[in-house]
């Protein structure tokens, strides 16, 4: 443990990061990056929901063809 942490009862915050900055979302804290990434993510739902649609209607349209 460095001197600072020993003095204080806190760790350096570059040599320990905080808890939650390791994980995977914490890039989500941030407002627009967060609102920006749920918006993509509508648009690729949006998108599959489009892609599944269509396929269902081709086969559809191609067994009722006979």
């Amino acid at each position: 443990m460095s001197a600072c942490c020993a003095r204080t009862g806190r760790g350096d915050a570059r040599r320990h990061p905080r808890r939650g900055s390791r994980l995977g979302w914490s890039p989500l804290r941030t407002a627009v990056y967060r609102n920006f990434w749920l918006a993509l993510l509508a648009a690729n739902i949006d998108t599959w929901m489009q892609t599944v649609g269509a396929q269902y209607v081709m086969t559809w349209a191609r067994s009722a063809a006979g």
